[in-house]
């Protein structure tokens, strides 16, 4: 099993600007924060150009953080998205996340990154009005 510190150090070295927080949830799976601008990259570069990579998406989802009362420090965001990414080589999970704000409810799709995104973008934007540019039909 790949440490967690491995998986971040792996992504900071590559995307050093992009990653803008991390967290130690209760479930240790390795989990840090990516700015809107650089998901695609970032979730690229883990699926298809990391040593041992993440090839399943195993879910992506997205949260409405404005009632939230414990805020993660150094993060603000009204609206989280969420990719939760599996890798069998690994024998782990990695959770990356971006937060979005009210009045800029908008990412990049990563549909051309893993077509199983279709359906999980569509949902986002049907329960929460993120719009995914560049998606094929939300």
């Amino acid at each position: 099993m790949t440490s967690a510190p491995e998986i971040i150090e792996e992504v900071r070295r590559e995307f050093s600007d992009a990653v803008i927080g991390l967290e130690r949830p209760c479930d240790e799976v390795p989990t840090f924060w990516v700015t809107p601008s650089r998901i695609r990259d970032v979730l690229n570069f883990l699926k298809n150009k990391i040593t041992r990579p993440f090839p399943m998406l195993y879910d992506l989802f997205a949260i409405d953080e404005r009632l939230r009362e414990n805020k993660i420090a150094g993060v603000t965001a009204d609206f989280t998205v969420v990719y939760q990414l599996t890798s069998f080589e690994r024998n782990t999970d990695v959770r990356i996340k971006t937060p979005l704000a009210l009045d800029n409810l908008q990412i990049d799709t990563v549909t051309g990154v893993w077509q199983a995104a279709n359906w999980y973008e569509r949902e986002a934007f049907d329960m929460f009005g993120i719009s995914f540019t560049g998606h094929p039909h939300l």
